[in-house]
């Protein structure tokens, strides 16, 4: 039985993936063992329509898992995602804790604990994923590590994704069901970016667009830290569905047309999913204007999810955006020599790097808030 394994589940609207994987000590990429994909039953933008159907979906998933593996899966590391979740973006300003001005993981820990007590405790919502975005020094931004730096007053902006308490009572029950422990429960683009970037990439600018079944993220990395992370209820379904009503065809078959082009009328269909692609491009772009006065970004953009399938995208958002577009396909291909040759993986695939130096980068409360649950029923029940 192997103790090191680390298993990650991607909850997406349309599929499920789930990949057990080890690490490596020659490489930064764990090492893939077995994988499973099916479609996801019961699950709509995230939110949990019907949980036997959702356990069934997952359950027979692990089961086969499982089997390949030889055997029983106790801890997951899940990545979700939804039109329910919600942004807010907190400012903390202190002076340097030490006497000596230099700081410390106390001004760190300091600043969190400010920013997370702004979700007062009876509100209707639960911090996710607490996400350091930028650091300053005495009004100058932080290049490289702020830690044992000098200065007397710090500045930090955090990221903080919010889940409903009553949706995630919902993922704490499905899990119950299924009898795993959560390790992790992170928005599923706070690690798609793991296994299709570099730290240097990341240090000097780059951009990861993943366009998903029912919703597209946008994340924006400089000096490291995620500067931006923008979600939209826009997705693949969106063009399918575009496709579907233009033409006057059935939705599985507007599926196959948007992959493959295989229509007629292949101008119309293109201008069909150009006019969806260049609404999401307008979205990015408004982002990207807000952090960089000439809305570009140095190393472009990485793209990412089961709309970078469809046929042409890249060229397409090339010319909307004016930037490089790499194909996080390729990447995912190189970095797993040839194991995985679909971006779609890079959810499931990133939440197996979290055991290590991802952890002070996300930081989820499923654990605690699953505790004060078990607290309420014991008192509630006879």
């Amino acid at each position: 039985m192997r103790r090191d394994l680390r298993v990650g589940i991607d909850l997406g609207s349309k599929n499920i993936r789930i990949l057990a994987c080890v690490p490596t000590e020659n490489s930064n990429h764990p090492k893939i063992i077995t994988g499973a994909v099916g479609e996801t039953e019961g699950l709509r933008q995230g939110r949990i329509l019907s949980l036997p159907d959702v356990t069934k979906s997952l359950k027979k998933l692990i089961d086969k898992t499982e089997a390949e593996l030889g055997q029983k899966i106790e801890t997951v590391n899940v990545g979700i995602t939804g039109d329910f979740l919600k942004t807010k973006i907190f400012k903390t300003k202190n002076t340097v804790a030490k006497a000596s001005n230099e700081v410390s993981e106390q001004d760190f820990e300091n600043a969190k604990l400010e920013a997370t007590s702004q979700i007062l405790a009876n509100s209707p919502w639960s911090i996710l994923n607490t996400i350091l975005s930028e650091v300053k020094l005495d009004g100058k931004k932080v290049r490289g590590s702020a830690l044992h730096q000098v200065g007397g007053i710090i500045e930090m902006t955090f990221i903080l994704h919010l889940i409903p308490k009553k949706i995630l009572e919902e993922y704490i029950l499905l899990f119950d069901e299924l009898d795993l422990n959560v390790a992790e429960l992170v928005v599923s683009s706070v690690v798609s970016y793991l296994p299709i970037t570099k730290r240097s990439e990341r240090t000097a600018g780059i951009g990861v667009l993943n366009i998903g079944h029912d919703s597209t993220t946008f994340t924006y990395f400089e000096n490291e830290l995620p500067i931006i992370m923008q979600s939209w209820s826009i997705g693949g379904a969106n063009i399918t569905n575009d496709i579907a009503l233009m033409l006057q065809t059935k939705i599985e078959d507007a599926e196959e047309i948007k992959k493959t082009f295989k229509n007629l009328n292949v101008k119309k269909v293109q201008q069909i999913i150009n006019a969806r692609v260049e609404d999401i491009c307008y979205l990015v772009k408004k982002e990207i204007n807000k952090v960089n006065p000439i809305g570009k970004i140095a190393g472009g953009i990485i793209l990412t999810g089961g709309g970078a399938k469809i046929e042409e995208i890249e060229a397409t958002i090339r010319k909307s955006l004016g930037m490089q577009i790499t194909s996080g396909s390729k990447i995912l291909m190189q970095n797993t020599g040839s194991v995985l040759k679909d971006s779609s993986w890079s959810v499931a695939y990133g939440l197996t790097y979290l055991e290590t130096r991802e952890r002070n980068f996300s930081e989820n409360l499923f654990i605690k808030i699953k505790e004060y649950f078990s607290k309420i029923l014991h008192i509630v029940s006879p």
